[in-house]
């Protein structure tokens, strides 16, 4: 993440406005990233993330970032996001959640975020389809889109792990999605689908 648009005060306090989560009170440009530009929104109601879609990313894949966005947003822990890595730790600021986090730190979490796609482009994925790992339910898609630029069908989800869903856990099965009652070969993804090493957007 980081702040390629700058967002005017009148600007920011009109787009608010139209959210019941009271004023402004602070905004702070997000540095991290390469992609979007990103602010941490303090209002009267609490702390949120504000990202503008650079242009840059296709406007036929809004809705499924928009999907992506909320569904992290529900309360999911970011060490079973995989989002460890965005968790300032190693500093001494203190935020809601730090002594969770650091109690959870190092251990395999229970579930893990991951993506999904399916070879058969007939398939399509909207979401709540059941994620089955070795022939066992694990969890289930909690969004689906289309993917233009990989040009397949994505599901995102999460898959548990009665000891912990460690990296070698999740690469470890064989997955399928149970799609209309029908189960369907799938392939998992812990990395992003498209320029996973971020080169293309850092050129």
């Amino acid at each position: 993440m980081a702040v390629y648009t700058e967002v005017a005060e009148e600007e920011l306090a009109a787009f608010v406005a139209r959210y019941d989560i009271g004023s402004v009170l602070a905004v702070k440009g997000i540095a991290e990233g390469v992609e979007n530009s990103n602010f941490l929104l303090h209002t009267e109601r609490g702390f949120y993330i504000l990202t503008l879609y650079e242009k840059r990313v296709r406007e036929e894949d809004l809705p499924f970032f928009i999907g992506l966005m909320r569904h992290l947003a529900q309360g999911k822990s970011p060490l079973e996001a995989g989002l460890g890595w965005a968790v300032k730790l190693r500093k001494n600021t203190d935020f809601l959640g730090r002594r969770a986090l650091e109690e959870a730190h190092g251990k395999a979490p229970q579930k893990r975020f991951a993506g999904f796609t399916v070879d058969d482009p007939e398939i399509v994925l909207l979401g709540r389809e059941t994620i089955l790992r070795d022939g066992k339910p694990v969890g289930y898609l909690t969004s689906g889109g289309y993917g233009y630029t990989v040009g397949k069908s994505i599901g995102y989800g999460y898959v548990r792990g009665e000891d912990g869903a460690s990296n070698e856990y999740l690469a470890a099965g064989e997955y399928e999605l149970v799609v209309a009652m029908e189960r369907i070969p799938a392939r998992i993804h812990l990395e992003p689908l498209y320029d996973p090493t971020g080169e293309k957007v850092k050129a």
